[in-house]
């Protein structure tokens, strides 16, 4: 009877507490649909958003993977949305630049961001157009961090502010 108590409540608090949330989803730019993954630990409102974006590649392959796998490490995640958009081969950099543009104006609509810290991660470094549209728009948001030459062996030493 214990054993069975003891399981039930440890069912009950990984479901009721329990705070990340993993969803893929889709966005359009230019006519064309991007997936994204949205790793959400927001349970208590959001303070900072990572952001990963690069090109489908084999360095890339297992980027968004490895992170997950280091997430589940972690304990204590709070106030954060980890978001992982892997594009397809042959687009120019101008063309990357407007769809990662249009994936931020997306995100920051879809869950009303205001004054939250962005921490950009790239394979090559995509946030000239969105930069140029914060300053324009007088957004809140701030970028606090990039990071290019991402790779998948390399992606937990972004996943927090520290490192």
């Amino acid at each position: 009877m214990k054993k069975s108590l003891l399981l039930l409540a440890l069912f009950y608090s990984v479901v009721c507490f329990s705070q990340k949330n993993e969803t893929t989803h889709t966005f359009k730019s230019n006519n064309e649909t991007f997936a994204y993954k949205e790793v959400d630990y927001s349970k208590y409102g959001v303070a900072q958003i990572f952001v990963y974006f690069y090109e489908s590649s084999e360095k890339n392959a297992k980027t968004q993977q490895n992170a997950t796998n280091c997430l589940r490490k972690e304990s204590n995640i709070y106030h954060t949305f980890y978001y992982f958009i892997e594009l397809p081969k042959g687009r120019t950099q101008e063309q990357k630049e407007t769809i990662f543009a249009d994936f931020m104006k997306l995100i920051t609509v879809k869950h009303n961001f205001r004054m939250t810290d962005l921490y950009l991660n790239f394979d090559v470094d995509y946030a000239r157009k969105y930069s140029e549209e914060i300053q324009e728009d007088g957004r809140n948001n701030t970028i606090k961090r990039v990071v290019i030459n991402l790779t998948s062996d390399a992606v937990c030493k972004s996943l927090d502010i520290v490192r």
